[in-house]
């Protein structure tokens, strides 16, 4: 059996949208495990209580933040408070993301793409900017957008999802 290398991430920070299932999940437990200390931002409290149970449990701190990503000023006071409480941030990860409905392009309603243009895309703009203006201050930073194989290839009755996720693809 071959071992995955990990990244150190002693002494690092992040901010991870989305966090509270799946990959966003996933990533707040890797980041952990790898010595990351991690704000986690998503709409459950529940599932976020849970989730920061689980990276204390591995040694690390854990803000959870209840937070609706396409609220411009939920976003920025969640930046600050993950800067207030670990004293920086190194790494963003702008992982929120909705489907939402499905059917075909005509069929569509503009609230659908309302929603998929403004937790996919305009979310993440206003993340990165926000923990942007902080990393460049500091000279360093990541910032990572979760795209999506849709993005690339596009999708049959996600015609909307398709769109906001190609925006991180090229």
């Amino acid at each position: 059996m071959t071992s995955i290398p990990t990244q150190d991430l002693s002494g690092k920070t992040a901010l991870i949208t989305g966090a509270s299932r799946g990959i966003g999940r996933a990533i707040a437990i890797g980041y952990a495990q790898a010595g990351a200390d991690v704000a986690v931002l998503a709409r459950s409290a529940q599932d976020l209580k849970l989730l920061a149970e689980e990276v204390e449990g591995l040694g690390r701190r854990c803000l959870p933040l209840q937070v609706d990503v396409t609220d411009r000023r939920e976003a920025k006071t969640a930046v600050e408070s993950a800067i207030s409480e670990f004293g920086h941030l190194d790494i963003l990860v702008n992982n929120a993301g909705v489907v939402g409905a499905y059917g075909p392009f005509l069929d569509l309603k503009l609230e659908d793409w309302d929603l998929a243009m403004e937790t996919n895309l305009q979310a993440a703009i206003t993340f990165t900017r926000l923990a942007g203006a902080h990393m460049v201050a500091r000279g360093s930073g990541t910032v990572v957008n979760i795209a999506s194989m849709f993005g690339v290839i596009g999708a049959p009755m996600l015609t909307h999802y398709a769109v906001t996720k190609a925006a991180w693809c090229h």
